[in-house]
């Protein structure tokens, strides 16, 4: 009998080192496609292998207009920020969602589960596994600019000679463009001006519709233009060589 209970003290220890080990010693993926997803695809992607990353608190100012069309979060079994940065962009690579650069975002800690432990007498002691998590966004390159930049309460922050025909002025609060709502997106959903803007081509015009303070309602028309180029700010990730990435 003392023989049996030590056997089976054996093989509860290994299932204990076996749960561990799958919660802390792999990497999980959890990819989201937008409602914008196939028309983004549509669109040749300017860096289809090493797609650049930037923090999305800290995006380079020189950005051109772009919209997101996938979401992957990561739950990592550790690692620091660049490497973590490496292992998510290796997994949009997989997922083949090619995009022009990724906006990366680290969030902490988070709960990933419980391991329990046999202690004696048919009692069991459960530990909680914390581990790093992450979230990267794919985004395309716009195929036009508007010429109009706008922050998340839809005032208009920034106009483009060219746009200022439309009549529109800087502290005027967008209401839609192109026909469509511009509301600040959510983690679930896009703005219908996300959708789009990604059918919008240079020479095409664009309806917008503003209040302006203490004048109320007003629209013109926006002429779509070329974008500007890619940023060229250094990618927080250098390439490595595929074998870095499990």
């Amino acid at each position: 009998m003392g023989r049996y209970k030590q056997r089976m003290k054996k093989v509860l220890r290994a299932i204990v080192a076996f749960a561990v080990g799958l919660l802390c010693g792999c990497n999980h993926f959890n990819g989201y496609k937008y409602e914008n997803f196939d028309l983004a695809m549509e669109l040749a992607s300017s860096a289809p292998a090493d797609p650049p990353v930037f923090l999305s608190a800290a995006p380079p100012a020189d950005l051109p207009p772009y919209v997101v069309y996938a979401q992957v979060r990561g739950d990592f079994h550790g690692g620091g920020e660049e490497w973590q940065m490496r292992q998510i962009a290796g997994e949009v690579g997989v997922r083949e969602y090619a995009p022009d650069f990724l906006l990366f975002s680290p969030r902490g800690s988070a709960y990933a589960g419980e391991v329990s432990q046999h202690v004696g007498f048919g009692l069991f002691a459960s530990s909680p596994v914390y581990r790093p998590q992450a979230t990267a966004w794919c985004c395309r390159l716009a195929p036009a600019a508007v010429g109009i930049q706008f922050d998340a309460n839809q005032m208009v922050t920034v106009i483009d000679e060219v746009a200022r025909a439309s009549g529109m002025q800087e502290g005027d609060t967008l209401v839609s463009l192109g026909g469509v709502a511009v509301k600040p997106p959510t983690p679930e959903r896009l703005s219908a001006w996300d959708t789009q803007r990604l059918k919008v081509r240079p020479g095409d015009d664009v309806k917008a519709i503003w209040i302006r303070p203490g004048v109320g309602r007003k629209e013109g028309l926006l002429k779509a233009t070329a974008p500007p180029a890619m940023s060229k700010a250094p990618s927080l990730v250098k390439p490595k060589p595929p074998a870095e990435y499990y």
